[in-house]
């Protein structure tokens, strides 16, 4: 039987009324929940960071690494979730995870803003990357779109495309292997500045944005610090 199959017969229905905490920032947790309906606010020492609906998960960080709730998760609304017990979600996805660090391994290991992280800190990234493919021409971000997911390169190059003072597209810069897009949107909070385009195969490794709160904590002023930097004279001008 396989992992998934497992996971899907294992899980149990659970409702919620709306203004209760499912999981409470600084206690335990023993189960991952997906969201089937509803929605639930993710809130860091009480502070608001990001709305999760239909189809979203959370509890995954603390049982893989068996640590206190890193934030505190409330229904905003009736919710209706399916929970897996936390001791088979470790059996299923731990398998499945120790191929994914190994892909990722390396290409964390290279990233320049993440050389102040703890390898333990890496690893926890490495576990909430997912991959994606994008072929030549096709949008990865567009512009003026909420920004849901920040992305390395992993392999091949992305065209930054920006506006002019009409409004017009102009090419801005290119990122590769190893760089970051989408990064300064969770940072500050704003719709996507910019077009972002595959040149040619690109390959990437994607991260969502409560898993950004939870999980580049200790690389966010690096990152605010390199969006001063030359190459992001363009986003600079965007945001005077």
């Amino acid at each position: 039987i396989n992992a998934e199959y497992m996971g899907a017969n294992a899980m149990a229905p659970l409702s919620v009324e709306a203004n209760v905490d499912i999981l409470t920032q600084g206690l335990e947790n023993e189960s991952f929940f997906v969201i089937a309906s509803g929605e639930v606010a993710i809130l860091k020492k009480g502070e608001f960071v990001v709305s999760l609906g239909a189809g979203r998960s959370f509890g995954e960080l603390e049982l893989m690494y068996s640590a206190p709730c890193a934030a505190t998760v409330r229904a905003t609304t009736a919710v209706s979730c399916w929970v897996l017990e936390g001791e088979l979600y470790r059996r299923i996805v731990m398998t499945q995870n120790i191929a994914k660090r190994k892909q990722y391994e390396e290409l964390l290991d290279g990233v320049d803003f993440l050389s102040t992280m703890t390898p333990y800190e890496r690893l926890t990234l490495a576990d909430a990357l997912g991959t994606v493919y994008f072929k030549d021409g096709e949008h990865i971000i567009r512009y003026g779109d909420n920004a849901d997911w920040m992305y390395i390169v992993v392999e091949g190059t992305v065209r930054v495309v920006g506006r002019d003072e009409r409004g017009e597209p102009k090419n801005v810069c290119t990122f590769t292997r190893g760089c970051c897009v989408g990064e300064l949107e969770f940072l500050h909070g704003h719709s996507a500045v910019a077009d972002v385009i595959a040149e040619g195969h690109v390959v990437a490794a994607r991260l969502a944005r409560d898993h950004f709160e939870m999980c580049m904590g200790p690389v966010k002023d690096l990152l605010k610090a390199q969006a001063k930097t030359e190459k992001y004279s363009y986003y600079q001008q965007t945001h005077r």
